[in-house]
């Protein structure tokens, strides 16, 4: 599986892009994060919206994609996209949780961690859950790491990690 379409997919099954990030520069970061990772809920499985998150990849140092890399991205998931979605678990339900690492790469501000979790449900009524939350099962889905780049002061997404200034590799965990 090509891994630019896997971060996609990634980010995406969480339910954390939109495809207009805002830059408020008077929010709090951590207000930025949570209002871009939950504005995706609507279009994640948009094919529109995967095509739009290849113009906010990250290399490892926090910079973003150059435009030949985006140009691939964007090739791999016109070519990858049906087969791929035909290929992902889609929970049931989904929710994530943020957290600042308290790391920076070369060319970022502050690095937040997103994890995905997934309900699994069996296709089981929500009445049934509701009344009996043990037939529902929750999964970590993966991990993703969102950043606001230090001199353009653009939010973006790790690509496939981020390696932070004091040398500790944060890794994209992929579905």
């Amino acid at each position: 599986m090509n891994s630019k379409l896997l971060v996609v997919i990634l980010i995406l099954s969480g339910g954390m892009f939109s495809s207009d990030i805002d830059d408020n520069e008077e929010e709090k970061p951590e207000s930025v994060v949570m209002n871009n990772i939950s504005e995706l809920f609507s279009d994640r499985y948009d094919i529109g919206t995967y095509l739009s998150i290849c113009d906010k990849l990250m290399y490892v140092n926090g910079q973003f994609y150059s435009e030949q890399d985006v140009a691939g991205c964007r090739e791999s998931v016109h070519i990858h996209y049906e087969e791929e979605m035909n290929r992902f678990d889609r929970p049931d339900f989904e929710f994530f949780t943020v957290g600042k690492t308290e790391y920076r790469a070369k060319y970022s501000e502050d690095i937040y961690k997103i994890d995905l979790f997934g309900i699994y449900c069996n296709g089981n009524s929500l009445t049934d859950i509701v009344m009996d939350s043990k037939k529902c099962s929750t999964e970590d889905i993966g991990s993703l790491y969102m950043a606001k780049h230090s001199a353009s002061g653009e939010w973006g997404y790790a690509g496939k990690g981020f390696e932070t200034t004091n040398g500790k590799y944060l890794k994209v965990v992929r579905p």
